[in-house]
């Protein structure tokens, strides 16, 4: 008598489905969740490795046992830090997601003050400014103030994505008149007056 099966039909038959990515745009650093269905479509219960590739290498593989007729969702948890498109792929199913680059540190200088705008022979004036970081990512800010024209001074601070923080000179002259400031594409004037002897 033949049995009702031939041997080599009583096997596991795995199958996916429903490849899920959420979300499919993130910024850099940030997770992305990749999902989908293992079946055992076959009449015996069996191991199944379902590997995840991404951009066609090997990223993550998770071992299953699955049951005749069983259904489990697997999961995985990815986190890029480059900025790019990224081709994933488990088992046949393929899908995309966009991970945003940071943006860059980048700078604004406001708020220039001139403290007095009008100083003694020698007396220390005070030159300030508030520079915001408005990137992504900590950056190091060079500074250049310019008095008539010509460098004065420079200054490095480090700031932190979204901090602002005030920059401040020190300077005195000696010769009396009227001195242009510039700080970073700002600009105002402070006058030193003669001192009369009597």
């Amino acid at each position: 008598l033949a049995a009702p099966y031939p041997q080599y039909a009583r096997r596991p038959i795995f199958s996916m489905s429903n490849l899920t990515i959420t979300p499919n745009q993130v910024k850099s650093g940030e997770p992305v969740t990749i999902s989908a269905i293992a079946s055992n479509k076959g009449s015996e219960a069996g191991a199944y490795s379902v590997v995840l590739r991404i951009n066609g290498m090997v990223e993550n593989i998770i071992d299953l046992m699955l049951s005749p007729g069983a259904s489990q969702a697997t999961t995985f948890t990815i986190i890029k830090d480059a900025g790019g498109e990224y081709y994933s792929e488990v088992d046949g199913l393929s899908g995309l997601f966009i991970v945003i680059p940071p943006v860059p540190a980048n700078f604004s200088v406001t708020n220039l003050v001139i403290s007095p705008e009008r100083a003694k022979q020698g007396e220390g004036i005070i030159i300030s400014a508030m520079v915001t970081n408005n990137g992504e990512l900590p950056g190091t800010y060079n500074a250049v103030l310019k008095l008539r024209g010509e460098v004065e001074s420079t200054e490095e601070i480090d700031i932190s994505p979204g901090e602002s923080r005030k920059l401040a000179f020190k300077v005195a002259k000696t010769t009396p008149g009227f001195y242009n400031v510039e700080l970073e594409g700002l600009t105002g004037r402070f006058v030193v007056e003669m001192e009369w002897q009597e």
